[in-house]
């Protein structure tokens, strides 16, 4: 049975269109024109934002916890470090055996032994005479001088039994003491016991040089008593204290690395997953962004270091040092810790390199500790200029300041105070460190400032280029103020794009995706942009949304003079992006409160605009859950809902129906009907979903834009028509073609199927089909279908063919 189904091509405009989809009502909102942006309303929402964040994830509740309470640490390791003495004012003495065993093997074994010296000189003739006092009072044993070595070796070796030789080559000179040069020959049937005569003439000589040192006159050196004792002090109690200032320098740097973890990992999160960016087009300002991701860790900071301050100067080992002083040099610590770590993050791409960063600072603590310990730490000039250099590392600094009043406090040296800071007496004095605790918290915000700035972004346009980092003009835009954007000036052509040109540059290779687009769009229109993939679809909705910048081109946007900011048109935007850009632990509605607050709806408004949103688009059960929960087709409407907040006078929406089901494209489609007083730019591909509500087509192919038209001027222009398919049992459509060629010359058999005629669209479609309904069995036709050509396929068709859709 022939199955005759006609299917007119639908040709209405973009009003036309949404008349024939089920009304969703009038969108509420309020006009564009009625916002009023609320600072102070963003600043409350955005600090709400980053609190929860932080509670909503356990890891950042434990670092917080960890910052909060590893200071109790240090009272342990302080009692650990103490060493309790107990009073003894008459401790006994422990006396040591005088003689060495060697020594005695050597010379009390045997009556034959030998000492031997050179040169004879009253220097060597004075230890000698010390050394055998002290080591052969119970011997016989004489010293014998030699002239030389030769033959204090050979009696040396001459000895029966053993022989002890020592060579004192320079006690004739100046330098005998300073620098002496001695030398020890020995042979012994026992053992020679060089290492305890070599330690005996360390101590003799060293005793001297303090003799001689003091006192020039050679009798009173020769004179001299060498007998020696030794008395022990008396013990009191009290307790003797470990050097742990090693320990508490690293100690004290980790509550802040822990402390900051969160919030830093938020940041380069935000960056990766590109929702900053996504924010501050829709109106966020970047002050209040990053006000917020400073004020929230520093508030998270100082707890803790307040405490640490408390313990230290009124309990601790820095009860020497004024409380408001400490306190002082710990804000700014807090501060230029944080504006350091901040700088380093617009260098930084992606959002899991927090977590090493974390990890670098811990051991750059640690290392920079020792540093301090052994070199910038010590007295002398020697570590001067490293202290300076390591001052500017704010952690570093801090540890300098820390370490020198611990050590002043164990000392129990002199108070430390606003009165003294100029005093040179410490090893790190007070005054440099205050100096470059300052200089840091200066420095490091003006470089966190200029390179946030300037510096390049993975997605979003920097405020200013480096380029333009000596342009007043440039400047000039950065501080002036913006006004919300107000009604569209009822322009025909509301934006005019010429000559654009977008470049990117992949390794060496430079991948060209525009080279001179030109385009115009209608106030009111709905522009449906289709093109293979890889054709610049989304770099074109990314330009336009002024998250890249393009190479070249003009932009022009309501009846304003020709510029090259495309970001101009962001302050009458709504954007759902290729991507599903959203905070996952925020939930649907705290996305679209946050959302209205950027936009600057008024709360009335926007809870009138959210309850429109969340029943069209079936998001009311879910506006309490996380969007990170969401399905992909539920997270895709929840980004539809954000864009259309407020009712934006343009809106552009990149692949808004993909992962989505069914029920849901049609819902989302429906929406975007039903948008009034809005000119719409959506990318797609399913085309005949979207011709329902275009009003033109652009076609993107060729690193151009070849086409600019409605899909009716596209239908006509390649003959886009219908498709006649009948069953024959040769499985041609044998004479058939003749027939339908009669009514309409121009239908031709199909380049894909031998049962199938391509017809254009013509008024004698209805007459073809009746004569091919009557002369059915004549033509050998069992049954037949009749469908409207797929535009979508006749595209890629002419796309893949290399066809010239500009002609």
């Amino acid at each position: 049975m022939g199955n005759s189904n006609l299917y007119e091509p639908n040709y209405l405009s973009s009003s036309e269109s949404a008349c024939d989809l089920p009304n969703i009502g009038s969108v509420p909102g309020g006009s564009w024109a009625d916002r009023k942006f609320n600072y102070n309303r963003v600043l409350r929402l955005l600090f709400h934002k980053q609190f929860v964040l932080k509670l909503r994830k356990v890891s950042a509740i434990i670092e917080i916890c960890i910052a909060f309470v590893f200071y109790f640490i240090l009272y342990p390791l302080d009692y650990i470090c103490q060493q309790h003495i107990v009073e003894n004012l008459n401790p006994p003495d422990n006396y040591t055996q005088i003689w060495s065993l060697e020594i005695a093997k050597m010379f009390l074994m045997s009556n034959k032994s030998r000492l031997i010296a050179m040169l004879k000189t009253p220097q060597m003739e004075q230890m000698m005479d010390v050394f055998s006092q002290t080591y052969l009072p119970m011997t016989s044993i004489e010293v014998e001088y030699k002239d030389s070595v030769n033959n204090v070796r050979d009696s040396t070796d001459d000895t029966e039994f053993a022989g002890l030789g020592i060579i004192w080559h320079n006690s004739d000179k100046d330098d005998a003491f300073s620098h002496p040069n001695i030398e020890i020959y020995c042979q012994s049937l026992t053992g020679c016991p060089s290492a305890e005569i070599f330690r005996w003439i360390r101590w003799y000589l060293y005793l001297m040089g303090n003799v001689v040192t003091n006192y020039q006159n050679p009798k009173l050196v020769m004179a001299a008593n060498l007998n020696s004792s030794a008395t022990r002090y008396p013990m009191i109690e009290g307790d003797a204290m470990y050097d742990e200032a090693f320990v508490f320098m690293i100690f004290i740097i980790v509550p802040i690395i822990v402390a900051t973890m969160p919030d830093f990992e938020t940041i380069l999160d935000e960056k990766d997953t590109k929702v900053a960016a996504f924010a501050f087009l829709n109106g966020c300002p970047e002050s209040a962004y990053w006000i917020v991701s400073i004020v929230t860790p520093f508030i998270i900071c100082f707890i803790p270091y307040l405490i640490i301050c408390i313990i230290f100067c009124y309990w601790l080992r820095m009860t020497t040092v004024d409380f408001s002083l400490l306190l002082f040099c710990s804000v700014f610590f807090i501060l230029s810790h944080l504006f350091f770590q901040y700088w380093i993050s617009t260098f930084m791409k992606r959002g899991s390199a927090g977590r090493s960063f974390t990890i670098i600072m811990l051991v750059a603590a640690l290392f920079l500790g020792i540093i301090h310990m052994y070199t910038t730490l010590t007295h002398g000039q020697r570590g001067k200029p490293l202290q300076h250099i390591l001052s500017i590392v704010p952690f570093s600094c801090y540890q300098l300041i820390i370490g020198t009043l611990y050590n002043n406090g164990i000392n129990k040296q002199r108070k430390i105070g606003w009165g003294n800071l100029n005093e040179d007496i410490l090893p790190y004095p007070m005054w440099i460190g205050v100096m470059w605790i300052l200089i840091d918290t200066i420095l490091y915000f003006f470089l966190f400032v200029i390179c946030n700035a300037c510096n390049p972004r993975i997605f979003g346009t920097p405020i200013i280029k480096w380029s333009e980092i000596f342009n007043k003009n440039a400047w000039k835009r950065v501080f002036k103020k913006t006004r919300i954007a107000g009604e569209i000036n009822n322009q025909q052509k509301l934006i005019i794009v010429k000559d654009l040109k977008k470049t990117y540059q992949n390794g060496k290779k430079s991948v060209e995706v525009f080279k001179g687009a030109d385009f115009y769009v209608n106030e009111g229109e709905v522009i449906v942009i289709i093109g293979p993939n890889g054709e610049g679809k989304s770099t074109l909705v990314n330009i336009l949304s002024g998250a890249i910048e393009p190479n070249a081109g003009t932009f022009e946007f309501n009846g304003s003079k020709p510029s090259k900011r495309f970001k101009a048109l962001q302050s009458c935007l709504g954007v759902v992006f290729q991507e599903n850009i959203i905070f996952n632990r925020l939930s649907v509605k705290e996305h679209l409160e946050l959302w209205g607050a950027f936009k600057g709806i008024s709360e009335e408004n926007l809870k009138d605009s959210i309850d429109y949103y969340a029943e069209n688009l079936q998001l009311t059960h879910m506006l309490d859950n996380y969007a990170g929960d969401l399905s992909g087709g539920q997270k895709r409407k929840l980004c539809i809902a954000m864009a259309l907040l407020g009712n934006p006078p343009v809106v552009i929406m990149d692949e808004p129906t993909a992962g989505v089901d069914v029920q849901a494209r049609q819902l989302i489609w429906k929406t975007i009907a039903s948008l009034e007083k809005t000119t719409s730019l959506v990318t797609s591909h399913a085309l005949e979903e979207a011709e329902a509500v275009s009003s033109r087509l652009f076609i993107v192919s060729n690193n151009t834009i070849p086409f600019c038209g409605s899909s009716t001027e596209l239908r006509n222009k390649y003959q886009c028509g219908y498709l006649l398919r009948v069953e024959r049992d040769d499985g041609t459509v044998g004479p058939v073609l003749d027939m339908v060629q009669s009514f309409i010359p121009s239908a031709h058999l199909s380049d894909e199927r031998k049962d199938t005629i391509s017809l254009p669209v013509n008024p004698a479609v209805a007459q073809m089909l009746q004569a091919l309904k009557n002369q059915k069995e004549q033509l050998g036709v069992h049954s037949y279908s009749f469908t409207v050509e797929q535009l979508e396929d006749m595209l890629l068709k002419l796309i893949e063919t290399g066809a010239d859709l500009a002609q």
